[in-house]
């Protein structure tokens, strides 16, 4: 489980954006290729890209990830409500040499370490590249990132910013109508919102205090969440979230939006996700606009299946998951990093997650 601590202040400056070089970010992030319905031809077409282009730099990075990813390529927004192209290119050009000699050290240390590496295999090509200087190789990497949004994003722009102005329109309304908590609720099955915590399904433990705002992009182009982490304060989290496909309805928080939902059913599921920590029925029926009742029905279904347990103290019963939930949310959630006899998720701290997490 990722917990984003949330406090007043970050969530008063929750925000969404349309970003241009969030979605080059997305294509070029090898676990997210493209839109569901075209994975393969979406990932062909980036590599083709990459090496017709000649971009080196790009495709090194790309080559090296594995469960880390490197964020500079995707800078703080500033000020700019609706972000430029240009502007977000120059940020790149201009990220801070120990920002990127941090990152490409980590990101190379990890490639190198990876158990999918064989033995004897030639060092990272981002070594030779660096040789230049990190302020040389900042540069390059933003003008490859102009030339790879150009080839592969700028032809499905009109198509791809109207679908995510789109969605922003309907969490709009759904904010003005339900407030952020229900917004949020509604990003993503493997998204829940808690009183003071943003949470995301996985099987990585790490903890994340939101100092600054979240910042929410909306993605044609995403097949999966994608949290961009800043632990030394520049910027709040990001989260990249899939925008549905062309003609569906966005998420409803309160719709069947997951294969568990269609078992247990959507508000069992809600409740189910909701309880990462000890919650009261008073305090779930607010988060998620049920009344009292209905949810003291749902959860006394929930704990005779044992996914929940209740614990009394004074006048107050406080519910919470059991590991038997845990373990069935990430399978359902990341049914191919199912945990095998005797693994552990290890907890980390934000500033050993610095850069990009996926699921």
């Amino acid at each position: 489980m990722i917990e984003i601590s949330l406090t007043a202040g970050s969530l008063a400056q929750c925000r969404f954006s349309v970003s241009p070089a969030m979605q080059a970010a997305v294509v070029l992030h090898p676990h997210h290729p493209g839109t569901a319905g075209d994975r393969r031809t979406a990932r062909q077409a980036v590599d083709c890209t990459l090496r017709e282009k000649h971009l080196r730099v790009l495709s090194a990075i790309r080559g090296d990830i594995r469960t880390y990813a490197p964020d500079f390529l995707t800078p703080a927004l500033g000020g700019a409500a609706a972000p430029t192209l240009d502007d977000e290119l120059h940020r790149v050009a201009c990220t801070p040499t120990e920002t990127v000699a941090r990152q490409m050290n980590k990101l190379i240390a990890e490639q190198r370490g990876h158990a999918d590496n064989p033995p004897g295999r030639p060092p990272s090509a981002l070594r030779q590249l660096l040789d230049g200087g990190e302020r040389a190789f900042a540069h390059r990497a933003a003008g490859e990132m102009e030339v790879l949004w150009k080839t592969l994003i700028a032809p499905q722009w009109p198509s791809v910013s109207s679908r995510a102005e789109a969605d922003l329109d309907h969490r709009a309304r759904t904010l003005a109508r339900c407030g952020l908590t229900t917004v949020l609720n509604a990003l993503h099955p493997a998204i829940s919102c808690g009183t003071t915590t943003l949470n995301i399904s996985s099987l990585r433990q790490i903890d994340v205090v939101a100092d600054g705002r979240i910042t929410l992009f909306p993605s044609p182009l995403a097949t999966k969440w994608l949290l961009s982490i800043d632990p030394w304060g520049q910027r709040g989290p990001y989260l990249i979230y899939p925008v549905p496909a062309e003609g569906a309805a966005p998420r409803d928080s309160t719709g069947p939006a997951h294969p568990l939902a269609e078992v247990i059913g959507a508000s069992r599921f809600i409740l189910l996700t909701a309880l990462e920590a000890p919650r009261t029925t008073t305090e779930l029926a607010e988060q998620h606009h049920f009344s009292a009742s209905t949810v003291s029905y749902h959860l006394a279904h929930l704990h005779r299946t044992g996914l929940i347990t209740r614990e009394r103290a004074g006048k107050r019963v406080y519910y919470r998951r059991t590991a038997k939930a845990m373990t069935l949310l990430d399978q359902v959630f990341r049914p191919d990093a199912a945990p095998q006899p005797g693994r552990r998720t290890v907890g980390r701290t934000a500033a050993q997650s610095e850069g990009i997490v996926s699921a």
